[in-house]
């Protein structure tokens, strides 16, 4: 992407979102700071792989503003990097111009502690995303039923939302299960009710 290979595709897309007329907004490569996910996760960071991820996004945006279309684009991290790492954010944001809004996905998997939303926005995840005093979203959201009171965590986690992070605007639950014990759908009217 980098490096142009891409282009007549982002370019080709970018005048179809432009003769529509109507407002996109494009999550590019999300997850890019976690490991193995996806062909453009940066994990294990160095500063080659941060500065080529960073020169993609300039260059993908430049794209769209080239060919005129309405487009918003939203930068979204893992809410926490692989193995503890500790680097903040701000090393992978490739600035001001080329956001429009920033975000996290976050999940509670099978056999990991019980921990609540808040709990996990307060673990200097919040705190690095309103440096960028950009609008913060969550783009993917979700725990499994898989030995973790969901219906609970669901209930807890609108209600943390409103109390807490109030810079959050929108929302996106995960709907799709993946098998074993990654079910992120609502099974059960306790589920329901809780989300609803």
């Amino acid at each position: 992407i980098a490096n142009g290979h891409f282009d007549s595709h982002v370019r080709d897309l970018a005048k179809e979102i432009a003769k529509k007329g109507r407002l996109v907004w494009i999550r590019q490569m999300h997850e890019f700071n976690s490991e193995n996910t996806y062909q453009w996760c940066l994990y294990p960071f160095t500063s080659a792989k941060i500065a080529t991820f960073k020169r993609a996004l300039r260059r993908l945006v430049n794209i769209y503003r080239q060919e005129k279309a309405p487009v918003k684009f939203q930068l979204t991290f893992m809410a926490k990097n692989p193995h503890n790492d500790g680097t903040p954010f701000s090393q992978f944001y490739p600035g001001r111009r080329y956001v429009d809004h920033v975000g996290v996905d976050l999940y509670v998997n099978a056999g990991s502690r019980l921990v609540s939303l808040k709990v996990r926005l307060e673990d200097d995840v919040y705190s690095q995303l309103t440096q960028f005093s950009k609008p913060i979203f969550i783009g993917e959201l979700s725990c499994t039923d898989k030995g973790l009171d969901k219906a609970k965590w669901i209930h807890d986690a609108w209600n943390d939302l409103a109390l807490h992070f109030p810079k959050i605007s929108i929302i996106n639950w995960f709907f799709e299960d993946k098998g074993g014990k990654r079910q992120w759908n609502l099974h059960s009217p306790a589920e329901v009710k809780a989300f609803v």
